[in-house]
């Protein structure tokens, strides 16, 4: 899924991961970030190219209290609602 960006909303995607505590910067250019606290928890493996960063997954987390920990519910293939779910969690600016 391919989300198009313009370089304020990069620049403050990026500054927005690299300071959140449950993001993780793989690559230059690649992270993956858990939002445990956003309704639905989610999960998102994103790819920052030049105008553009590209979802190479998305899940809906549950979390299971009989083992104590988050599991992907179902995938997320549906590029609008990424994209709201960003905004909402205020890593997309509008």
């Amino acid at each position: 899924m391919k989300i198009r960006l313009t370089q304020e909303q990069s620049a403050h995607m990026k500054a927005f991961l690299d300071a959140f505590e449950d993001a993780e910067a793989l690559t230059a250019r690649e992270y993956v970030a858990d939002f445990y606290e956003a309704d639905p928890p989610f999960s998102v493996d994103l790819v920052f190219s030049r105008d553009a960063v590209f979802v190479d997954g998305a899940a809906v987390l549950r979390y299971d209290e009989e083992q104590d920990g988050w599991y992907i519910a179902e995938r997320i293939e549906d590029t609008d609602t990424v994209r709201d779910l960003l905004t909402k969690a205020e890593a997309l600016k509008a």
